[in-house]
Protein backbone atom coordinates (compact mmCIF):
# COMPACT_ATOMS: atom_id res chain seq x y z
CA UNK A 1 0.00 0.00 0.00
CA UNK A 2 3.00 1.99 0.81
CA UNK A 3 4.42 1.42 -3.06
CA UNK A 4 1.11 2.11 -4.29
CA UNK A 5 0.70 5.91 -2.43
CA UNK A 6 3.48 6.67 -3.91
CA UNK A 7 2.85 6.26 -7.52
CA UNK A 8 -0.12 7.73 -6.98
CA UNK A 9 1.76 11.25 -5.07
CA UNK A 10 3.94 10.99 -8.02
CA UNK A 11 1.58 11.00 -10.72
CA UNK A 12 -0.68 13.95 -9.01
CA UNK A 13 2.90 16.10 -9.16
CA UNK A 14 3.19 14.93 -12.74
CA UNK A 15 -0.44 15.76 -13.58
CA UNK A 16 -0.27 18.79 -11.71
CA UNK A 17 2.38 20.07 -13.42
CA UNK A 18 1.02 19.06 -17.35
CA UNK A 19 1.09 22.06 -18.87
CA UNK A 20 5.13 22.91 -17.87
CA UNK A 21 6.03 19.70 -18.83
CA UNK A 22 4.57 20.33 -22.47
CA UNK A 23 6.97 21.61 -24.86
CA UNK A 24 7.03 25.06 -26.06
CA UNK A 25 7.46 26.20 -29.46
CA UNK A 26 11.09 27.14 -29.88
CA UNK A 27 11.24 28.72 -33.35
CA UNK A 28 13.24 31.24 -33.31
CA UNK A 29 10.83 33.16 -35.58
CA UNK A 30 8.45 33.70 -31.88
CA UNK A 31 8.99 37.13 -31.05
CA UNK A 32 8.02 38.67 -34.70
CA UNK A 33 5.17 35.86 -34.83
CA UNK A 34 4.19 37.22 -31.27
CA UNK A 35 3.67 40.73 -32.50
CA UNK A 36 2.52 39.80 -35.68
CA UNK A 37 -0.34 37.95 -34.14
CA UNK A 38 -1.12 40.74 -31.57
CA UNK A 39 -1.53 43.07 -34.60
CA UNK A 40 -3.49 41.05 -36.65
CA UNK A 41 -5.94 40.55 -33.87
CA UNK A 42 -5.89 43.77 -32.78
CA UNK A 43 -6.90 45.41 -36.47
CA UNK A 44 -9.41 42.35 -37.56
CA UNK A 45 -10.46 40.21 -34.15
CA UNK A 46 -12.50 37.39 -36.78
CA UNK A 47 -9.25 37.25 -38.96
CA UNK A 48 -7.89 33.72 -39.38
CA UNK A 49 -4.59 33.98 -37.91
CA UNK A 50 -1.61 31.44 -38.24
CA UNK A 51 -1.13 28.93 -35.93
CA UNK A 52 2.39 29.32 -35.49
CA UNK A 53 1.67 32.73 -34.39
CA UNK A 54 -0.82 32.08 -32.34
CA UNK A 55 0.88 29.66 -30.23
CA UNK A 56 4.05 31.99 -29.97
CA UNK A 57 1.76 34.20 -28.37
CA UNK A 58 0.22 31.47 -26.49
CA UNK A 59 3.66 30.08 -25.23
CA UNK A 60 4.58 33.95 -24.58
CA UNK A 61 1.39 34.71 -22.15
CA UNK A 62 2.01 31.40 -20.34
CA UNK A 63 5.51 32.18 -19.51
CA UNK A 64 4.80 35.40 -18.21
CA UNK A 65 2.13 33.44 -16.16
CA UNK A 66 -0.37 35.85 -18.19
CA UNK A 67 -2.97 32.50 -18.05
CA UNK A 68 -6.04 34.43 -19.66
CA UNK A 69 -4.26 35.57 -22.07
CA UNK A 70 -2.54 32.16 -22.97
CA UNK A 71 -6.04 30.79 -22.55
CA UNK A 72 -6.85 32.86 -25.29
CA UNK A 73 -4.53 32.12 -27.59
CA UNK A 74 -4.77 28.79 -26.92
CA UNK A 75 -8.18 28.21 -27.50
CA UNK A 76 -7.99 30.19 -30.93
CA UNK A 77 -4.88 27.26 -31.89
CA UNK A 78 -7.27 24.28 -30.85
CA UNK A 79 -10.08 25.21 -32.49
CA UNK A 80 -7.88 25.43 -35.70
CA UNK A 81 -6.79 22.05 -34.63
CA UNK A 82 -3.64 21.77 -32.85
CA UNK A 83 -2.66 19.02 -30.47
CA UNK A 84 -0.18 20.51 -28.37
CA UNK A 85 -2.66 23.94 -28.21
CA UNK A 86 -5.52 21.57 -27.02
CA UNK A 87 -3.57 19.34 -24.42
CA UNK A 88 -1.99 22.22 -23.04
CA UNK A 89 -6.09 24.17 -22.16
CA UNK A 90 -6.55 20.54 -20.92
CA UNK A 91 -3.89 21.09 -18.53
CA UNK A 92 -4.78 24.89 -17.65
CA UNK A 93 -8.59 23.18 -16.80
CA UNK A 94 -6.77 20.61 -14.74
CA UNK A 95 -4.67 23.18 -12.85
CA UNK A 96 -7.15 25.86 -12.57
CA UNK A 97 -4.96 28.13 -14.57
CA UNK A 98 -6.77 31.06 -15.56
CA UNK A 99 -9.90 28.88 -15.16
CA UNK A 100 -11.68 27.37 -12.57
CA UNK A 101 -10.23 23.91 -11.83
CA UNK A 102 -12.58 21.18 -14.25
CA UNK A 103 -11.51 17.76 -14.19
CA UNK A 104 -14.36 16.93 -17.15
CA UNK A 105 -12.98 19.94 -19.64
CA UNK A 106 -9.40 18.72 -19.23
CA UNK A 107 -10.34 15.17 -19.70
CA UNK A 108 -12.18 16.96 -22.93
CA UNK A 109 -9.07 18.49 -24.64
CA UNK A 110 -6.57 15.61 -23.57
CA UNK A 111 -8.93 13.50 -25.84
CA UNK A 112 -9.02 15.81 -28.90
CA UNK A 113 -5.16 16.26 -28.07
CA UNK A 114 -4.51 12.47 -27.95
CA UNK A 115 -6.71 11.81 -30.75
CA UNK A 116 -4.19 14.42 -32.97
CA UNK A 117 -1.33 12.12 -31.98
CA UNK A 118 0.09 14.14 -28.86
CA UNK A 119 1.54 11.54 -26.54
CA UNK A 120 1.63 13.88 -23.62
CA UNK A 121 -2.18 14.70 -23.70
CA UNK A 122 -2.41 10.48 -23.61
CA UNK A 123 -0.02 10.22 -20.29
CA UNK A 124 -1.99 13.30 -19.35
CA UNK A 125 -5.53 11.38 -19.75
CA UNK A 126 -3.44 8.31 -17.50
CA UNK A 127 -3.03 10.74 -14.87
CA UNK A 128 -6.60 11.82 -14.74
CA UNK A 129 -7.46 8.32 -14.40
CA UNK A 130 -4.98 7.23 -12.06
CA UNK A 131 -5.87 10.47 -9.63
CA UNK A 132 -9.67 9.38 -10.15
CA UNK A 133 -8.55 5.68 -8.61
CA UNK A 134 -8.24 7.70 -5.34
CA UNK A 135 -10.89 7.19 -2.91
CA UNK A 136 -12.74 10.31 -2.16
CA UNK A 137 -11.76 9.66 2.01
CA UNK A 138 -8.22 10.43 1.06
CA UNK A 139 -9.14 13.79 -1.32
CA UNK A 140 -9.56 17.67 -0.21
CA UNK A 141 -12.67 18.13 -0.61
CA UNK A 142 -12.50 21.24 -2.53
CA UNK A 143 -9.05 21.01 -4.31
CA UNK A 144 -9.78 17.19 -5.19
CA UNK A 145 -5.74 17.12 -4.16
CA UNK A 146 -4.84 13.87 -1.76
CA UNK A 147 -4.18 14.10 1.47
CA UNK A 148 -0.68 12.81 2.27
CA UNK A 149 -0.26 9.72 4.49
CA UNK A 150 -3.76 8.68 3.95
CA UNK A 151 -3.62 4.99 2.95
CA UNK A 152 -6.62 2.34 1.25
CA UNK A 153 -6.95 -0.91 0.02
CA UNK A 154 -7.11 -0.89 -3.87
CA UNK A 155 -9.34 -2.79 -5.51
CA UNK A 156 -7.47 -5.44 -7.65
CA UNK A 157 -9.92 -4.23 -10.85
CA UNK A 158 -10.78 -0.75 -10.36
CA UNK A 159 -11.67 0.38 -13.82
CA UNK A 160 -10.14 3.79 -12.96
CA UNK A 161 -6.58 2.20 -12.53
CA UNK A 162 -7.41 -0.47 -15.55
CA UNK A 163 -8.21 2.71 -17.81
CA UNK A 164 -4.59 4.22 -16.59
CA UNK A 165 -2.90 1.81 -17.48
CA UNK A 166 -4.32 1.63 -21.05
CA UNK A 167 -3.56 5.24 -21.75
CA UNK A 168 0.09 5.10 -19.98
CA UNK A 169 1.04 2.09 -22.69
CA UNK A 170 -0.54 3.91 -25.44
CA UNK A 171 1.67 7.17 -24.58
CA UNK A 172 5.11 5.14 -23.42
CA UNK A 173 4.72 3.18 -26.84
CA UNK A 174 4.90 6.51 -28.31
CA UNK A 175 8.15 7.75 -26.57
CA UNK A 176 6.73 9.69 -23.32
CA UNK A 177 9.04 9.03 -20.77
CA UNK A 178 7.03 9.58 -17.76
CA UNK A 179 4.21 6.91 -18.77
CA UNK A 180 7.25 4.45 -19.54
CA UNK A 181 7.97 5.03 -15.32
CA UNK A 182 4.21 5.03 -14.50
CA UNK A 183 3.97 1.21 -16.96
CA UNK A 184 7.32 0.43 -14.90
CA UNK A 185 5.56 1.42 -11.27
CA UNK A 186 2.88 -0.34 -12.12
CA UNK A 187 4.58 -3.26 -13.02
CA UNK A 188 6.81 -3.40 -9.67
CA UNK A 189 3.77 -3.05 -7.80
CA UNK A 190 1.38 -4.92 -9.44
CA UNK A 191 -1.16 -2.32 -10.09
CA UNK A 192 -3.83 -3.49 -12.93
CA UNK A 193 -0.96 -5.62 -14.17
CA UNK A 194 0.65 -8.90 -13.20
CA UNK A 195 3.37 -7.84 -11.09
CA UNK A 196 6.56 -8.75 -12.34
CA UNK A 197 10.05 -6.94 -11.80
CA UNK A 198 11.75 -7.86 -14.77
CA UNK A 199 9.36 -5.79 -17.20
CA UNK A 200 9.00 -3.14 -15.06
CA UNK A 201 12.75 -3.03 -15.62
CA UNK A 202 12.36 -2.76 -18.82
CA UNK A 203 10.36 0.13 -18.96
CA UNK A 204 12.18 2.25 -15.88
CA UNK A 205 15.48 1.54 -18.68
CA UNK A 206 13.53 3.03 -21.49
CA UNK A 207 12.94 6.20 -19.23
CA UNK A 208 15.88 6.46 -18.03
CA UNK A 209 17.57 6.57 -21.62
CA UNK A 210 15.64 9.52 -22.21
CA UNK A 211 16.49 11.03 -19.36
CA UNK A 212 13.54 10.83 -16.72
CA UNK A 213 15.08 11.30 -13.40
CA UNK A 214 12.45 9.63 -11.69
CA UNK A 215 12.66 6.30 -13.84
CA UNK A 216 16.63 6.71 -12.19
CA UNK A 217 15.45 6.84 -8.95
CA UNK A 218 13.67 4.10 -8.93
CA UNK A 219 16.15 2.01 -10.41
CA UNK A 220 18.45 2.78 -7.59
CA UNK A 221 16.39 2.49 -4.24
CA UNK A 222 13.87 -0.50 -6.02
CA UNK A 223 10.26 -0.34 -6.26
CA UNK A 224 7.85 -2.36 -4.00
CA UNK A 225 9.65 -5.60 -3.81
CA UNK A 226 11.27 -4.80 -7.43
CA UNK A 227 15.31 -4.21 -6.36
CA UNK A 228 18.09 -4.50 -9.65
Amino acid sequence: MIGKMAFLFSVILVSNNALAQWESDHNPRNKQNITTAVQKAAVEPNMRIDVTEIMASADAANKRKDYAEARRWYLKAAEQGDSRAQNNLGAMYNDGLGVARDSSAAMKWYRMAATGGNVQAAKNIGDLYAVAAVPAMCKDAASGEVSLGCVWIPHPNDLNELQAVKWYRKAADGGNAGAMTNMGRMFALGQSVKQNCAVAKLWFDKAAVAGNEPAIANLRSGVGMCRW
